[in-house]
């Protein structure tokens, strides 16, 4: 993969490289690598940028306030390294599509997870020698999300008749305790992240058919993009 430093500035108001010995690049990094099963092995981080990109604090701000139960949380997401061009430059989007039978409009969301082996497998990494990027984002994910143990591409229609903004599909491994994200850097004061000193462990719902928690946003405004995560597998 060629390096990047011109390519993530489209659309970026800010994009600051962390520098290996520091404290926030090491938070992030034990999140990453502490966050996935026994199954999978630590990743190397070759870079991590902090992303600010433009507008997207103040659309951000705006969801909040419109809401009364807020909640945010810092979470992962992947993406094959060919859309980054666009979610670097546009955000994180999602396309309605149109179920067949019906013609009504269902919503895909978007996708997150506070286990890091979730959000790699999204990745495609095979068809660029084993590197790949994840996103950690801050997502308005509200007090009581509507909660699920499996989703479809109606999910999105039920949540939102719920009058809920996101979908909690519960799985069988998990964080065990969370805490405020500012011991990363600063400016995530007031959002939750899992606790890295903590191993993830068995939920109490040990019948759920997915292995791990997931996170779905039906809203571009309830996602903030903080970092951008170049791994090798």
């Amino acid at each position: 993969m060629k390096d990047m430093g011109e390519d993530i500035t489209i659309g970026d108001e800010e994009v600051i490289v962390l520098s290996r010995n520091g404290n926030e690049f090491l938070h992030v990094e034990r999140y990453l690598n502490q966050s996935h099963s026994d199954g999978y092995r630590n990743y190397e981080v070759k870079d991590i940028f902090r992303i600010k990109r433009r507008g997207e604090t103040e659309r951000f701000k705006s969801f909040q306030s419109s809401n009364s139960t807020s909640k945010s949380r810092l979470l992962w997401h992947g993406s094959p390294v060919t859309s980054y061009g666009g979610i670097l430059s546009h955000g994180l989007r999602f396309a309605p599509v149109r179920d067949p039978q019906s013609g009504d409009l269902l919503c895909r969301g978007i996708h997150f997870a506070d286990m890091s082996c979730v959000s790699t497998e999204h990745c495609h990494s095979d068809s660029t020698g084993g590197e790949a990027l994840l996103l950690l984002c801050e997502v308005e994910v509200g007090e009581s999300p509507l909660e699920m143990f499996s989703s479809s591409l109606k999910t999105g229609n039920v949540t939102n008749k719920s009058n809920k903004y996101s979908t909690f599909i519960r799985g069988r491994t998990g964080p065990t305790q969370w805490i405020d994200a500012a011991d990363i850097h600063e400016s995530l004061i007031g959002i939750e992240m899992p606790d890295p000193t903590c191993d993830p462990s068995d939920t109490s719902y040990p019948y759920a058919p997915s292995n791990y928690n997931k996170y779905i946003c039906y809203n571009e405004s309830q996602i903030q993009i903080r970092y951008l995560v170049r791994i090798q597998f």
